[in-house]
């Protein structure tokens, strides 16, 4: 969408992309830590941790939003702090949540430096993380609960996490800040549900993955993932 929006001509996107030395190192990503096995900072983060703890770490409170999805998914997103400046949406990649944003602390993760800066940091758990508790449709323990891929992610978790925040705040658009499996759901987004386009001042897009990668390029865990149909594809 063309940069003709209120929020982009106010010189917020241009405050934000001051922070383009981080928003363009995925440093949530395990790939870039070698020391450690792809969910362990997400088992460390979760359950010896949690987001609370680390927000308090930095000298903020976190208020939990329960959304419930259209297709009838719980879902917990997390509004740290309390500012009043544009609202920014992060949304995590695969295998994560949203403690990877703020794992490291102050002054070096960058959720706490667009804080810092007064925007209103929005982050968000899509389908199948922890913050995922339970279906109005079925049990956790149904495997019809599972059933699901970026797909749903982007149709409907998205949307509701986007339109729960613009009521919130009662304003039109927010910023969003994506990585990973986090820019996929958004392009899913745009490309089904074309009416969130206008939602979206700018859409930062961090090691974006609009495509499967041929087989030759393709990681073992991701060669795992798209051969096996009964996982993602729905």
């Amino acid at each position: 969408m063309p940069p003709t929006n209120e929020l982009w001509h106010s010189g917020q996107f241009q405050k934000l992309m001051q922070f383009r030395e981080l928003l363009s190192l995925p440093r949530c990503c395990a790939d870039h830590h070698p020391q450690h096995t792809i969910l362990e900072p997400l088992k460390v983060a979760l359950r010896n941790i949690g987001e609370k703890k680390l927000m308090a770490r930095g000298g903020y409170q976190t208020t939990d939003i329960e959304v419930i999805t259209e297709d009838g998914y719980s879902l917990w997103m997390h509004r740290l702090g309390n500012n009043t400046g544009p609202p920014v949406m992060i949304h995590h990649g695969v295998f994560y949540a949203c403690e990877c944003w703020i794992t490291r602390g102050p002054k070096k993760d960058l959720a706490f430096f667009l804080l810092e800066e007064g925007y209103d940091v929005w982050l968000t758990n899509q389908r199948g993380t922890v913050y995922n508790e339970y279906s109005l449709k079925y049990k956790r323990s149904d495997p019809f609960f599972w059933d699901f891929s970026f797909h749903e992610a982007g149709m409907y978790d998205l949307p509701a996490f986007i339109d729960t925040i613009l009521q919130i705040r009662g304003t039109q658009q927010l910023f969003y800040v994506g990585h990973s499996l986090g820019t996929t759901t958004l392009l899913v987004t745009g490309a089904m549900r074309p009416e969130y386009s206008s939602k979206i001042a700018a859409a930062i897009l961090l090691s974006p993955t609009p495509i499967q990668p041929s087989a030759k390029d393709r990681k073992p865990f991701q060669t795992l993932i798209m051969s096996n149909s009964n996982v993602y594809v729905t």
